[in-house]
């Protein structure tokens, strides 16, 4: 059986806007609306289908699942660039759902280069958050916050709506990331020569290391539990070292799933899945939305003090840290 790594990514819905008043919706209501009003494929398009020009991106939203109030919806987008999706004008847009795996097959649906006429990527939109599986194609990804604005404008039947960004989240507390990520399987420390004698724990150790064998400019020691077993504390004093500048040049700090830390001012929340894959590479729904399910399930458990509230919202100890169309 083929599998596949793919990383999902949590994000936090926000507004820009200059209007008075303004309440941001559920996302996720909005999606449910469009499910049970049967909102075909072209109203669910980003840019409209008949203002295509050839070689442009285009996305839209294909399927909706209902995951129940208490855990959201899952969407499932699909994103081309016109004059390479075969047929275009003779896609039926007016369904609310398109059988993309019939046009997948065709020949005539891959380009030279190899790749598909059609990408298709999954989301877990829940209270202010969602999490997106990661394109491969990031121009791909960042046509999602367009594609939301329609439908938001056409369920609530509202033309002027503003663009919802999709923000990152990152955290300035490591203790709080090591309990979500449910603990620290290895870290690895580096050190060149120190400008100063080092007075801390652990510069002192890399320092007294490095000096038993004559010529080493630099030394790496790393700190393995398979079980994830390292102290927190430990791992946060080395952490604090590292931002002291005393000697220790580079810390990693890795994560159960494969995720890890180098810089804490560039932590963004993001968690990687092994998926089953068919033959050519392309993961299957199920196996998506096992892994939506099963990280959203995660961020919102109150005993790891995860970065999202059990509604979804965002938690103490986390923060706000750019949108990817602000990138």
């Amino acid at each position: 059986m083929t599998t596949i790594d793919r990383l999902f990514a949590l994000k936090i819905i926000t507004y820009s806007t200059q209007r008075k008043e303004f309440s941001a919706p559920d996302l996720a209501k909005i999606l449910r609306k469009a499910k049970n009003a049967s909102l075909p494929a072209q109203d669910k398009h980003y840019p409209s289908v008949d203002s295509l020009k050839k070689g442009r991106r285009a996305a839209f939203i294909n399927k909706i699942h209902d995951l129940g109030i208490n855990h959201g919806v899952i969407i499932e987008v699909c994103t081309y660039v016109h004059g390479l999706f075969p047929e275009t004008g003779a896609v039926p847009f007016g369904k609310p759902e398109i059988d993309l795996d019939a046009i997948q097959e065709k020949e005539s649906a891959v380009s030279p280069g190899g790749e598909e006429a059609i990408y298709r990527f999954r989301a877990l939109v829940f209270g202010e958050s969602l999490i997106v599986e990661k394109a491969s194609n990031t121009s791909a990804s960042a046509i999602l916050p367009h594609v939301l604005r329609t439908v938001l404008r056409k369920v609530l039947s509202d033309p002027t709506f503003p663009l919802p960004h999709l923000v990152n989240v990152g955290s300035r507390k490591l203790s709080s990331i090591v309990q979500s990520k449910g603990g620290v399987e290895r870290v690895v420390a580096s050190m060149v020569v120190p400008k100063k004698k080092p007075k801390s724990k652990f510069s002192m150790l890399l320092s007294e290391v490095r000096k038993n064998v004559k010529g080493a400019e630099s030394i790496q020691i790393s700190w393995v539990s398979k079980n994830a077993d390292l102290a927190a504390s430990d791992v946060s004093d080395l952490y604090e070292e590292f931002e002291d500048e005393e000697g220790i040049s580079s810390v990693k700090i890795d994560f159960p799933g494969g995720t890890s830390v180098t810089d804490l001012s560039q932590y963004r929340e993001q968690e990687r899945y092994s998926l089953q894959a068919d033959s050519r590479g392309r993961p299957y729904a199920a196996s998506v939305h096992e892994a939506l399910r099963d990280y959203s399930a995660v961020l919102r458990d109150p005993s790891k003090a995860g970065p999202l509230t059990a509604a979804g919202g965002l938690s103490s100890g986390y923060y706000l840290a750019g949108a990817d169309d602000e990138d």
